[in-house]
């Protein structure tokens, strides 16, 4: 690694895992973090990519440099990222790169068409065994919107303790988007749950949950692409907030 680069990744505690993107903006190198930082430097990118993991990092166009796991789709020649952002790639890359894009095009060709219950009973049908479970739990479905190189998940599951946690009924959950059944979330989650949704990783998260007032620990894992099934393990309400405050 460049000694230069090395110092700087040091000085301002980056990993370079939590990095999303490096992108020249302004006149200056601004890297992009996971924890959403953004620190600039007068290090060009050119230094970053001979230094970063080459099998971690797409390069789509001249000053802008893209973590491959935070790709989440390859649309109309652009990546689009799991923040909602997208860059644009350039018509001629090198055979590398057009290799790579390849393999992520077809990636999530096969995840935005892979075969799916259609209609809402099959889902209840497919995730039966869940009705009863004392867990709350819910599956979400990632949905790419197409009016604009952005993201979302949609509720297709939830059991009677998920709806006893929410105070929503079927209705008011089911083929809603996320964020219009939970808007407390932290967005960070659903990064999280990209990753299992697309990836088949099993993920855990703890966070806190500003509409229930309380630290809550998610665990989710993936029963078919482009799905995440998520289980409420724990729902701790941090002292001086109401435990009953609804999300």
């Amino acid at each position: 690694m460049n000694p230069k680069i090395e110092r700087f990744l040091k000085k301002h505690s980056i990993d370079p895992e939590d990095i999303k993107y490096i992108i020249r903006e302004n006149g200056s190198t601004v890297i992009y973090t996971l924890d959403n930082r953004t620190v600039e430097t007068y290090l060009p990118v050119k230094d970053f990519r001979e230094s970063l993991p080459v099998e971690k990092f797409l390069h789509p166009n001249k000053g802008i440099m893209a973590a491959a796991s935070q790709i989440v789709d390859v649309v109309d020649g652009h990546y689009l990222m799991a923040d909602g952002r997208s860059f644009k790639y350039r018509v001629h890359n090198s055979q590398m790169h057009d290799s790579r894009l390849l393999m992520l095009g077809r990636h999530f060709e096969q995840v935005n068409t892979a075969t799916e219950p259609t209609q809402k009973n099959d889902f209840e049908a497919q995730f039966f065994a869940f009705d009863n479970m004392p867990i709350p739990t819910y599956v979400v479905e990632l949905r790419m919107k197409e009016d604009s190189f952005s993201a979302d998940f949609i509720f297709r599951y939830c059991n009677e303790a998920m709806r006893k946690v929410e105070r929503k009924n079927k209705d008011q959950i089911l083929g809603k988007p996320f964020f219009d059944v939970i808007p407390s979330v932290d967005p960070k989650r659903l990064v999280v749950y990209m990753d299992v949704a697309l990836n088949g990783t099993q993920r855990t998260i703890t966070e806190y949950d500003t509409g229930k007032q309380a630290m809550i620990t998610v665990s989710c894992f993936q029963p078919m692409p482009g799905y995440a099934a998520c289980m409420l393990m724990d729902v701790k309400p941090v002292e001086g907030h109401d435990e009953e405050h609804p999300a």
